[in-house]
């Protein structure tokens, strides 16, 4: 494949959605960090599973390049 663009590389950026002590929680936790995407975040910030898939918009829309 031939590609005539690479895609831009969007990182969640967990440590930012949740407050100091969860996120060293979840750190330890390998099952719960792995599956950190599906859960609710403590900290309003750019990723938030729910709202990608509940808000009428599309992916493409919500995710500002």
């Amino acid at each position: 494949v031939n590609a005539k663009f690479t895609p831009p590389f969007l990182s969640a950026k967990f440590h930012t959605l949740y407050e100091k002590h969860e996120y060293k929680k979840i750190k330890r936790d390998k099952n719960k960090a792995h599956f950190l995407y599906l859960y609710s975040i403590s900290v309003k910030g750019d990723y938030d599973f729910f709202s990608f898939i509940i808000m009428p918009k599309f992916l493409e829309e919500k995710v500002k390049i």
